[in-house]
């Protein structure tokens, strides 16, 4: 009896122990950090800016899993896992901007750390209403989200709150002709018509101004429309469209990535279109068929180059291209 008791008081002190060191385990695993080093500064930044809308976050007591997947999954640039464990494709994170970078990781914690699911409706001016846009994209639309300035303010402010109201930049659509009274003093003009140009033109910094010209896109299948801002790409920005009403407004690594991708736009017409890239004060507009497409931030550093771009091969036509500065 005796020994039966020395045996039953042997086996629920193991299994005492025994499940306090899997609790000890479990805690110790929820816990766990660890960040690959390329994640980092972009998991800091997500606890910055939590803390400046009143959420502290610190992973303390879930731990946090960042890490590069081997296999490559064209669908998706990151998933999350579930108990804080996030995935990142190697082969598309290398593509990416810094800020692209920073909205994949903000978009992967979104979901582990705030229980945000995807939203995928829009805002007045077509933009994705959140960073959370995901899978399944509808057909007529672009996953691309433009996540610079004030627009990434507003994505991670809605991050944080979903009840974050409609921005006003959503809504800012200036008519092509609202400069009608400023005075336009003309800096370069040809009437020819050509297949690829290029033009260097030098203001002051904090000067307006207006480049404007016709393009066909002829029987070219290619992306036809300028480039402008730089020598290369990656810091310059690109208008351009196909014969089947695709616009993209683009830039390079440099500056934003691809800022809006439109598609089957009944503003492109057969023939010549007229795109006019416009800087006023700290924004650049585009219209095309004096329609206002788009406007985005003018960022920091860019060169006064405009030159012909075409994706293919092919024989877009060029014609009626002016520079104008456009005086107070």
């Amino acid at each position: 009896m005796i020994f039966e008791q020395v045996q039953h008081f042997i086996f629920r002190s193991f299994l005492i122990v025994i499940i306090l060191s899997g609790l000890t385990c479990q805690k110790e695993q929820m816990g766990t950090i660890d960040i690959h080093p390329k994640f980092q500064i972009y998991v800091d930044r997500f606890v910055q800016e939590a803390a400046q809308r009143g959420h502290l976050i610190d992973f303390s007591d879930t731990g946090l899993k960042i890490e590069f997947r081997n296999a490559v999954d064209v669908e998706t640039g990151g998933v999350c896992r579930g108990n804080h464990h996030i995935e990142i494709e190697k082969f598309y994170w290398e593509d990416l901007t810094d800020a692209d970078k920073e909205g994949l990781i903000f978009h992967e914690l979104g979901h582990c750390e705030l229980n945000r699911r995807h939203r995928n409706d829009t805002l007045p001016n077509g933009e994705w209403s959140s960073r959370m846009r995901g899978s399944p994209i509808p057909e007529e639309l672009s996953a691309v989200i433009n996540y610079s300035g004030v627009r990434r303010e507003y994505y991670i402010d809605e991050l944080f709150d979903e009840a974050t109201p409609v921005p006003d930049w959503a809504t800012y659509a200036p008519a092509y002709g609202e400069i009608a009274n400023r005075q336009r003093e003309q800096i370069f003009f040809t009437d020819s018509t050509f297949t690829n140009f290029r033009k260097n033109f030098i203001l002051d910094k904090e000067d307006d101004f207006e480049i404007e010209l016709e393009v066909d896109i002829y029987q070219s299948l290619s992306y036809v429309g300028i480039q402008f801002g730089g020598s290369i790409f990656e810091s310059s920005f690109r208008i351009v469209y196909t014969g089947y009403g695709k616009i993209i407004i683009d830039s390079g690594k440099n500056l934003y990535g691809t800022m809006r991708d439109i598609s089957n736009s009944p503003v492109i017409k057969s023939g010549f279109n007229k795109l006019t890239l416009r800087k006023e004060g700290d924004r650049f507009l585009v219209y095309i068929n004096e329609q206002f497409i788009y406007w985005y931030e003018v960022p920091e550093f860019y060169s006064r180059v405009v030159e012909s771009f075409k994706s293919r091969e092919g024989d877009p036509q060029y014609r009626n291209l002016v520079i104008n500065k456009i005086n107070p």
